[in-house]
């Protein structure tokens, strides 16, 4: 008899870290299931069409987006409303490094982003990986803007 898998959705533009792809793995062996992991680097048409061309047909489990707030937000509630979970990357900005290489990066789990500083001189923007979490909710707390 085939064992159980967990079938997971990486959508975003990033390569999976490795270090990203040992924590999957070793998740998925800890729950007694094979992995099957696919990725989904182009750009979207939309939320909805993610939903119900990909994720609903491809019977994932969970989806991992790297996505803007709003996208997130929306994916978030139709996760729950169609019942897969949606996780998300936790990075950690470690420094800014105006030179490379920097003697802190890790390969396996380290991003390195070119970025301008607040003087505009180009620096690389230093995060690493820690962990994923599941997002339950994206909730946005605003006000009404008055004007005299």
């Amino acid at each position: 008899m085939p064992g159980k898998t967990l079938k997971v959705l990486w959508v975003s533009k990033h390569k999976l870290l490795r270090e990203e792809q040992r924590q999957l793995h070793a998740y998925a062996e800890r729950h007694g299931l094979e992995l099957q992991l696919d990725t989904f680097p182009q750009k979207l048409p939309s939320i909805e069409w993610l939903v119900h061309r990909k994720v609903l047909p491809g019977g994932y489990d969970v989806v991992i987006a790297v996505l803007p707030l709003t996208m997130t937000a929306q994916l978030a509630e139709l996760a729950q409303h169609h019942g897969f979970q949606l996780w998300r990357p936790r990075v950690g900005l470690l420094h800014y490094d105006r030179k490379l290489p920097c003697p802190d990066y890790d390969e396996d789990r380290d991003i390195l982003s070119p970025a301008a500083d607040a003087d505009g001189k180009a620096v690389y923007v230093h995060k690493r990986f820690l962990h994923f979490e599941k997002v339950v909710a994206v909730e946005v707390v605003a006000e009404p803007v008055t004007t005299p």
